[in-house]
């Protein structure tokens, strides 16, 4: 992998184990330096009555990855795999393309900043839904671009807005932005370019 990983287990009530974010560790990979417990913290999500939905999922994960073009499909892996031990492969094809969607748009900008931060990838779940937040340090919100037919690049966000049940930006506390997508089961895909 390419990246660093926070989980930690958690037992629910029917003594079977569960992955949580570890807010107050993270594991080394490949013998790399663990890093600062704050670094691998969930950023908060308030619904619009201004709660924190973040604190409710029961499954949780965390990513850590250098803003390089290998990144996208590390996440992309890594959500494939962490969906299938969360028995949620349902989700898989339509959270595969929204999480590299949204790993691209922030490696892509960390790039163009000559910027040397990482970008950061939760994934946070129950039985039916997938929240993914990517975190980048460029604090400029994201730009939907009206791409022409001739454009290579500009249709991300709009894929994000079709594939996702909703999805939205918020300023991080410790700079930066992170950009979101929900999606569930009713919203997933079935085939390529079809819907459930």
């Amino acid at each position: 992998m390419c990246g660093t990983i926070g989980t930690a287990r958690q037992a629910s009530a029917d003594g079977h184990a569960r992955h949580t974010a570890a807010a107050d560790r993270t594991e080394p990979v490949n013998g790399t330096a663990r890093q600062p417990a704050s670094a691998a913290r969930i950023p908060s999500l308030a619904d619009p009555q201004g709660n924190d939905v973040t604190g409710r999922w029961p499954l949780r994960n965390y990513l850590e990855l250098g803003a390089l073009p290998s990144a996208v499909p590390c996440a992309r892996l890594h959500t494939r795999q962490l969906l299938w031990e969360w028995q949620l492969t349902a989700l898989s094809g339509t959270a595969e393309l929204l999480v590299s969607e949204l790993v691209t748009n922030a490696v892509q900008i960390t790039q163009a900043d000559a910027r040397t931060d990482p970008v950061r990838l939760w994934l946070l779940a129950d039985r039916a839904r997938l929240l993914m937040l990517v975190w980048d340090a460029c604090p400029l919100p994201p730009v939907r671009v009206s791409p022409d037919g001739e454009a290579e690049n500009g249709r991300g966000l709009l894929l994000v807005e079709t594939l996702s049940t909703r999805w939205d930006h918020f300023g991080h506390h410790s700079g930066g932005k992170v950009v979101w997508a929900l999606c569930d089961t009713a919203d997933t895909l079935t085939e390529p370019g079809t819907r459930r």
